[in-house]
């Protein structure tokens, strides 16, 4: 997204702002002011983030599609996620999810399988616990 700002003055070029983020949950976010004679300003995500990747490690065609169930808590700073991914059973790609959290030294999440078979039926596994971010994915 791009903004323009005009001003009639040429003489002084500085402007001051602040980054107001409205966050999924509802709560906002508000950065302190900064003034700045730059020409662009970059706005960053105000969250760092769980890089995960998910390794299929099945043949592909094997299954129809796996479903990926992620949590992640972080009750002191108010954060939750819950989120579905899925994986094409005809593929043999990675998938790539990203857990934006408020403080990554909290990294551990949970994530839960579920299989849709080729003769439809459904295996859900088991929750895991963990700080991997690189998982692999079997049947």
């Amino acid at each position: 997204q791009h903004w323009k700002i005009r001003s009639s003055g040429t003489e002084n070029k500085a402007i001051t702002y602040f980054n107001i983020y409205r966050m999924k949950d509802g709560t906002v976010r508000q950065t302190e002011q900064i003034t700045t004679e730059a020409t662009r300003i970059l706005i960053n995500n105000p969250l760092k983030a769980i890089d995960i990747e998910f390794i299929p490690l099945y043949a592909p065609g094997s299954v129809k599609t796996v479903f990926i169930d992620v949590e992640y808590d972080d009750l002191e700073n108010a954060l939750q996620v819950k989120e579905r991914i899925k994986m094409d059973g005809a593929l043999n790609t990675s998938v790539n999810f990203a857990i934006h959290v408020i403080d990554d030294t909290k990294g551990e999440y949970r994530y839960q399988t579920t299989i849709l078979g080729n003769d439809n039926t459904l295996k859900r596994k088991e929750k895991v616990e963990t700080k991997e971010t690189l998982i692999g994915v079997e049947l």
